[in-house]
């Protein structure tokens, strides 16, 4: 053993202690300390009333322990978005004119909008409540509502790109006609591809046969009900053969009728917990050995 290790007297031992236990801060210091620590290492020590309401001081849903996060998250929509109604906001120079935040976009986006007087800055409440980590880049907009903030008031048509579409539209309109502005996402998107791609506007719409246009109302739910299994399928080639778990929960639709929300959880090849959405099932009872 001494050719490996060199003994140490008990007296170094002792030196050694005492000059690390100098060094070490004491509680106090701790305390007064200005470093920043992350707000929970362990369920049951969140204070939900002292959750910061300015977005720009909010810490990211990620830095909370997993124990912790869906109590953050329940405080925060029962707050709802963070609205702070000023008579007279920020002005910015952008591309030569003086812009700032409007009050009345919370009216037209009453749901996520929220505003950071901190940073004069938009959030967005719902992505900052359940992005997911890897998909942020590739929803619109990146994290730009969800840690940088928006701030380029001359064109807030991102409001609506953001939320997945100009008008939120169902994906089947009720007036389909030509004329209409709200024919649904299923046409809006059509007539958008068309334009955007000469070899799909040469076969479809108005360049179609007029006995084969493919889209009236039963093409519309075939098409979106082979969307939905490949949507399955994708989920299953991820999942693989791993562990996963399910989620059902009881919910009604507006015309009162019960139905059971299906949700698979599961931890994918990169390491990241997801959480796909199944699909609704209209059930009679909402009892424990019903939706069994």
């Amino acid at each position: 053993m001494d050719r490996y290790f060199k003994k140490l007297s008990f007296g170094s031992l002792i030196g050694n202690t005492s000059s690390r236990s100098e060094n070490l801060p004491t509680p106090l210091e701790e305390a007064q300390s200005p470093q920043q620590h992350t707000p929970s290492t362990q369920k049951g020590r969140i204070d939900v009333s002292v959750l910061p309401s300015d977005p720009a001081d909010r810490w990211p849903i990620p830095n909370y322990d997993v124990n912790d996060r869906d109590e953050v998250r329940r405080a925060y929509i029962q707050r709802g978005p963070y609205q702070p109604r000023n008579d007279t906001y920020p002005q910015t120079i952008l591309s030569g004119y003086a812009h700032r935040f409007n009050k009345s976009w919370y009216d037209k986006y009453s749901n996520w909008l929220e505003y950071s007087l901190k940073n004069d800055a938009c959030y967005c409440l719902c992505c900052y409540l359940f992005a997911i980590e890897s998909e942020i880049a590739s929803h619109y907009g990146g994290d730009t509502f969800i840690s940088k903030g928006f701030r380029t008031w001359n064109n807030i048509k991102r409001f609506d790109k953001h939320i997945g579409g100009p008008n939120r539209l169902p994906f089947r309109g009720h007036n389909e006609s030509e004329t209409s502005s709200r024919k649904g996402n299923f046409l809006t998107f059509l007539e958008f591809l068309a334009k955007k791609n000469e070899s799909v506007g040469s076969v479809v719409l108005k360049n179609a046969p007029g006995n084969n246009q493919m889209t009236s109302p039963l093409i519309q739910k075939d098409i979106a009900n082979a969307y939905y299994k490949e949507t399955i399928n994708a989920i299953l080639e991820e999942l693989g053969d791993d562990y996963f778990a399910i989620l059902v929960d009881e919910s009604r639709d507006v015309s009162c009728k019960q139905q059971m929300a299906l949700v698979l959880k599961y931890v994918d090849k990169r390491g990241f917990v997801m959480e796909r959405f199944v699909g609704l099932a209209h059930v009679t009872s909402t009892t424990a050995e019903s939706l069994k």
